[in-house]
């Protein structure tokens, strides 16, 4: 039995679909966005690298991330580094068989509340594919030179993403 931060009843409204003819995707089990622990770690990991996203710099005890779980299955995960007023999102992930359900947005909705509640003021992130759901979600483009130096010494804006990848802010 989960303890759950969001319990939710699908259908939910396809996020990535045109807003005005949403489609539904109906599903016979609750969603849940729970906080991830320690004994999560492994399966965090194998998540990501199943999309080739970074591990290497995972906190063990994955305190601020958390995990969207529907039946016993985790199909999804987001994380937050925290840099003082700033953070960085990190790890979204969703499998591929439960995408365009709206579970990421639940996702960065849980995050952002999380992030707020830790006082973080802007939410920044780096992305290769998902540009425009974060557009969707509020975040804008921005250069790396805007970036707070304390976000631009994070391993994923040193080395572990493509200097080709996009980087967002959102203002909390």
């Amino acid at each position: 039995m989960h303890k759950s931060l969001q319990k939710l009843k699908l259908p939910v409204v396809n996020p990535e679909a045109d807003v005005a003819n949403p489609k539904l995707y109906c599903m016979d089990e609750e969603l849940f966005i729970e906080p991830a622990a320690a004994e999560d770690f492994s399966s965090v990991c194998a998540l990501l690298e199943s999309e080739q996203l970074p591990i290497s710099d995972l906190r063990k005890d994955m305190k601020h991330f958390f995990l969207a779980i529907i039946g016993e299955t985790t199909v999804g995960a987001i994380g937050l580094d925290p840099y003082g007023s700033a953070g960085l999102l990190r790890s979204m992930i969703v499998l591929p068989g439960y995408r365009h359900m709206g579970i990421a947005a639940y996702l960065v909705e849980t995050l952002e509340t999380h992030a707020k509640q830790q006082a973080i003021k802007e939410l920044f992130l780096i992305t290769n594919t998902a540009e425009g759901f974060f557009t969707k979600m509020g975040f804008n483009k921005i250069s790396k030179d805007q970036l707070p130096v304390t976000v631009a010494s994070s391993a994923e804006f040193n080395g572990l993403c493509p200097a080709s990848s996009s980087i967002m802010k959102k203002a909390m």
